[in-house]
């Protein structure tokens, strides 16, 4: 299985806490609902195995950035080697 490094503006991403946070999610009707969001981890980096796990640690960057919780200047995926 492939494995993969993800870097958000030069630091590594470490993967995700226990601790939840509010944030705001719509739904893409007309009607908003909030939801639960685990904060980001930076420092060592997570290795993370598959590119479906890999959509989903960038789904939950990108998610971050849009709730403003991070400032996203740069992304850069490491890896993809077997």
């Amino acid at each position: 299985m492939k494995t993969y490094k993800i870097k958000v503006n030069d630091e590594y991403f470490a993967g995700v806490s226990e601790e939840l946070y509010d944030a705001p999610v719509s739904d893409g009707g007309w009607y908003a609902y909030r939801k639960e969001m685990n904060k980001l981890l930076f420092g060592k980096a997570h290795e993370i195995e598959g590119v479906l796990n890999l959509k989903s640690y960038i789904e939950k960057i990108i998610l971050a950035e849009r709730e403003g919780y991070i400032d996203l200047k740069e992304l850069t995926i490491e890896g993809g080697n077997i």
